[in-house]
């Protein structure tokens, strides 16, 4: 039986935490598929602890040239994904976010025909290679006539990021611009939907398992019963043979995937969070009864009691 400490091991590993980084920005978010990036700093050191020269430059050097971009292809989050990956992964995911959306657009007053000419007005202004700032696209659609306020123009930059037309591409004075999909990701890959699942789930288990099909399941928002039907899911998982596991791996490169069992999921802290190590890794502020402000944490570069993980070098 392996143990929940071992688990916790396998997964800093495997998260490219405890091991050594990639030669690339662009290979390590490849290596997790998707990385949460709300906080666009905290977003580049992310990416840079895992790289081997822990340089934030080289993570805004690959934004740059294209080969990282910034959008909301899972659970309607921003993530970074590497840029050939963004439409496949949104052609999977991103429907049902929309549709699920549909209550807000009616509380903002919007319908699709608003959203069409949103999308047309931010066409027009981008076509050719042109970047825009956030605000400076806001602009765009307020001399358009479309009104902005009230969370209306951030709903309608991500239903176009969502759709397809837009994403975060290359950073300008510490800021990504505004690109069209299109024009920014000239070569993208679009695989068919069955090919497209397996992959995903393959990824997300070589990158963060040792995991669960419910763990693949929470992390996607995709619905249960289309995962559980779908047996890429279950056989990569680590609940059946390392060897059934690596049979789904693209390309079929030989990887190391202990054979179980594992222990069985468990509702409660998770085994890469002990008592100990969230004391060490949780803002104050975020702890139950906290008042004092939050101090850094992994994210940001301080060390962390679950590994010894170096500080991203910034500029």
């Amino acid at each position: 039986m392996t143990t929940l400490h071992e688990i916790a091991l396998l997964r800093l590993v495997a998260l490219r935490i405890a091991c050594p980084g990639s030669a690339t920005a662009t290979e390590a978010v490849r290596w997790l598929t998707a990385l949460q990036a709300q906080d666009y700093n905290g977003a580049l050191t992310s990416v840079a602890l895992r790289t081997a020269s822990g340089d934030r430059q080289g993570v805004e050097a690959a934004l740059d040239a294209g080969e990282i971009v910034k959008s909301w292809p899972l659970r309607g989050t921003l993530h970074l994904v590497v840029a050939e990956d963004l439409p496949w992964m949104l052609n999977l995911g991103a429907p049902r976010v929309v549709a699920s959306a549909a209550g807000r657009r009616a509380q903002l007053g919007l319908d699709m025909s608003l959203l069409e000419h949103a999308r047309q007005l931010a066409v027009q202004a981008l076509a050719g290679g042109h970047l825009l700032r956030r605000e400076d696209l806001l602009a765009v659609w307020n001399e358009g006539g479309l009104v902005t306020a009230g969370q209306r123009g951030y709903h309608m930059l991500w239903h176009l990021a969502q759709t397809g037309t837009l994403c975060f591409g290359p950073v300008r004075d510490g800021e990504q611009r505004v690109v069209l999909v299109d024009e920014w990701i000239p070569h993208p890959r679009r695989p068919e939907r069955e090919e497209a699942l397996g992959e995903l789930a393959w990824r997300y288990f070589r990158s963060h398992g040792p995991a669960t099909v419910k763990g693949f399941t929470r992390w996607t928002n995709f619905v249960a019963a289309d995962v559980r039907a779908f047996p890429a899911a279950t056989a990569c998982s680590g609940l059946r043979s390392s060897a059934t596991a690596r049979s789904w791996e693209p390309g079929s490169t030989p990887v190391a995937v202990p054979s179980g069992p594992w222990p069985r999921p468990r509702s409660g802290p998770s085994p890469m969070r002990s008592p100990r190590r969230l004391r060490r890794c949780t803002p104050r502020c975020r702890r139950p009864g906290g008042t004092r402000p939050a101090h850094r944490g992994p994210a940001t570069g301080a060390r962390c009691a679950a590994a010894r993980v170096p500080r991203a070098r910034t500029r």
